[in-house]
């Protein structure tokens, strides 16, 4: 027994020497430590699919509770006031249908227009004036000479009063208009004459007649106003007792510019 615990305590003690420093520090022959098993590579990410362009929206068309817009025009012709109030000057040639030459015819107009149902109806006045002159021979047996040469000098101003009528724009910015009433004439006429180098003197005649006058045009929208074409018609009976005219008659193309208010 002695001998068995005696070689036990030699033999422990060897073998604790050969598997530990003496400051249990482990041995240098000590095993590797294993290595980590490395991590599996990380999977890529799925791509994403780039996003889809959104859809152009559809253009809009109108509904019926939105008209579209009217197609560009010209300007209004300025006539959608209720009431139109006009003043304007007109000049032109007058051609009489007597034995007279043509003379120039200035005239000064104003008028009033009210709005009944599509068209205009109102009421218009003018004035105007002209000189007229004409020159002839005449024979005479009575006479020296046996004829004579005379000169005729006419001036008449005359006013008109009546109704104006225009209608809607033919086109944008036209429209046409008729006048129609009683023209009153204050006409003078001169005449002077003479035979054979003797001269007869003056002769002078002074006339008021009543009259008529008919006109028909155009206005066209320009600027703050209206441009006029017009061609009118106007007479009065007569009994010249110098000339021995019967009428007045006389056709008057003119043109002019009036204010719209």
């Amino acid at each position: 027994m002695l001998t068995t615990i005696l070689t036990w305590c030699l033999l422990v003690p060897t073998a604790y020497a050969q598997d530990a420093s003496p400051w249990g520090e482990p041995s240098a022959e000590a095993p590797p430590a294993e290595a980590a098993p490395e991590a599996p590579p990380a999977e890529a990410a799925p791509e994403v699919p780039p996003a889809e362009a959104a859809p152009e929206a559809p253009a809009t068309e109108p509904t019926a509770e939105e008209p579209p817009p009217p197609p560009a025009s010209f300007p209004s012709s300025k006539n959608e006031k209720a009431t139109e109030i006009h003043l304007g000057v007109l000049v032109g040639p007058t051609v009489p249908l007597a034995a007279l030459k043509p003379g120039v015819l200035p005239r000064l107009e104003t008028s009033v227009a009210f709005s009944v149902g599509s068209i205009k109806l109102g009421f218009y006045l003018t004035g105007s004036a002209a000189a007229l002159r004409q020159e002839g021979e005449s024979e005479e047996p009575g006479l020296a000479g046996g004829s004579y040469t005379w000169q005729l000098h006419q001036r008449k101003i005359m006013g008109s009063a009546g109704l104006v009528l225009r209608l809607d724009d033919i086109v944008d910015g036209l429209r046409p208009e008729f006048m129609v009433g009683p023209q009153i004439y204050a006409l003078r006429s001169r005449v002077d004459g003479e035979s054979d180098g003797e001269s007869f003197g003056m002769s002078e005649e002074v006339w008021i007649a009543p009259g008529l006058l008919v006109s028909t045009g155009l206005a066209y929208t320009l600027g703050p106003g209206e441009l006029l074409g017009r061609v009118e018609f106007t007479t009065a009976p007569l009994r010249a007792q110098i000339t021995g005219d019967k009428h007045l008659a006389a056709i008057n193309p003119m043109i002019g510019y009036r204010l719209g208010f």
